[in-house]
């Protein structure tokens, strides 16, 4: 039995495309092969050396999902103000003490991980489709003190169902 899924894609597209509203896509597609392959701390090393920005990152990253999201349905609901966060780290990385060892680095956390934003957390179930936390889950909360940008959260089966291979 297929289902059809209830998140659509191209809503997506729209957050995704609002967020990346002023940027040259081609442009950041020059620089996408230094984050593809790359490690959390070779990331951090191309942002050391002013290689890359944290807004870039998160742009690449966004357009990546993008890209590929109607086709892998990777991907449920996106941080509608990851740009937004990224250019606040930026500015702050150039401070001395900046957040920790994950500063501006972009993460996935999977559908049933609460976070405290504009992201539902459904578990990948339409039941659950409105449902917002209204505090991190304890794993968010220690990734966003690291210094880690909550950019979107990760397709599941229903429920966390491990022997279900339908995804939502």
């Amino acid at each position: 039995m297929t289902r059809t899924p209830w998140v659509q894609p191209d809503e997506i597209d729209k957050i995704i495309d609002h967020q990346l509203k002023d940027w040259n896509s081609d442009a950041l597609r020059d620089k996408e092969w230094m984050i593809v392959n790359a490690d959390i701390r070779q990331l951090s090393g191309f942002l050391d050396t002013g290689q890359i920005t944290i807004t870039e990152i998160t742009a690449l990253y966004l357009l990546r999902i993008k890209r590929w999201n109607a086709k892998m349905r990777m991907v449920i609901s996106v941080n509608p103000h990851a740009v937004a966060e990224a250019k606040k780290l930026d500015a702050s990385r150039k401070s001395v003490n900046h957040a920790g060892p994950l500063h501006g680095i972009p993460v996935l956390v999977k559908d049933n991980i609460h976070t405290r934003d504009e992201m539902a957390t459904t578990a990948g179930t339409i039941a659950f489709k409105e449902n917002f936390a209204r505090q991190d889950a304890f794993i968010v909360e220690k990734l966003r003190d690291a210094g880690a940008i909550i950019l979107a959260k990760a397709n599941l089966s229903e429920l966390g169902n491990f022997i279900s291979f339908e995804i939502t």
